[in-house]
């Protein structure tokens, strides 16, 4: 499948006029929650050359394209700083995604050098915010839902609210980015975590297991988690000291990127 991506890769840059930077998954299998069903969600981060970005019409900023079983987003790099400099969870989990398909050789040492600084500086109250955010909209729609919504709640879609709200808990508790691996960090803290609130914390394992399986069949769990769920969201908190990824740091990497790239 990485030769297949790469192909991609090549025929992106050709219709764009970009230098892709790096290729890495950000879905389901970058957590550790796919499914022998599951397709392969890629991100790319791209540059394209600096005069596009000062002509109307020709800066491309996101966009998103399928080619066979692979789900691709771009994002060009100016996008990309910018929600580094919010510490936006997308931006820090692309970043730290495992699942690597494409580094373009001369950056790998700087999207290193950028990772490190982003693990040390994110704003730790504005990734937690995000995670509630994401949690709290999901648990809403489809678990309390209403009847206009007729969605069938799946393995899949309870995992990601937990998930969610295991990270901001993490990050309060740790403050440190979570561990994409969703298995680990319940593996390690779901008894932690959970224990004031579930009799059988192992019980989330045994769902992650089950959505890796493919059995999706839905029970009736809500019930179950929901005292810990309902608490959690219901938590205001602020880290007491408000921090920010470097502009300098970012605006280095920037142009790295423009200079090693192109």
């Amino acid at each position: 499948m990485t030769r297949e991506i790469r192909k991609d890769i090549y025929g992106f840059e050709h219709k764009h006029g970009a230098s892709v930077i790096t290729c890495r998954d950000y879905g389901s299998r970058m957590m550790h929650l796919d499914s022998p069903t599951s397709d392969i969600d890629a991100r790319l981060l791209f540059v394209q050359r600096p005069e596009l970005y000062a002509t109307v019409g020709q800066h491309t900023d996101v966009c998103s394209f399928i080619r066979g079983d692979v789900d691709y987003t771009a994002w060009n790099i100016d996008h990309f700083a910018e929600l580094l400099a919010d510490s936006n969870p997308a931006a820090i989990e692309f970043i730290n995604s495992p699942l690597i398909y494409f580094d373009h050789s001369s950056l790998v040492g700087s999207m290193r050098t950028l990772r490190t600084a982003v693990n040390k500086h994110f704003d730790r109250t504005t990734l937690y915010r995000h995670y509630i955010k994401l949690a709290r909209s999901n648990y809403t729609r489809y678990i309390h839902r209403p009847e206009h919504f007729d969605t069938d709640i799946s393995i899949k879609r309870y995992l990601l609210i937990m998930r969610n709200i295991m990270n901001a808990q993490y990050i309060k508790s740790t403050d440190m980015v979570p561990d994409l691996h969703f298995g680990a960090l319940a593996n390690e803290y779901a008894h932690r975590f959970m224990g004031p609130f579930v009799e059988e914390p192992d019980r989330l394992l045994y769902l992650i297991e089950r959505r890796r399986t493919g059995d999706e069949r839905y029970e009736v769990i809500e019930n179950y988690f929901k005292p810990y769920i309902e608490h959690q969201l219901s938590v205001e908190w602020e880290h007491p000291h408000r921090s920010r990824i470097p502009d300098d740091t970012i605006d280095w990497f920037v142009t790295q990127a423009l200079h090693k790239a192109l």
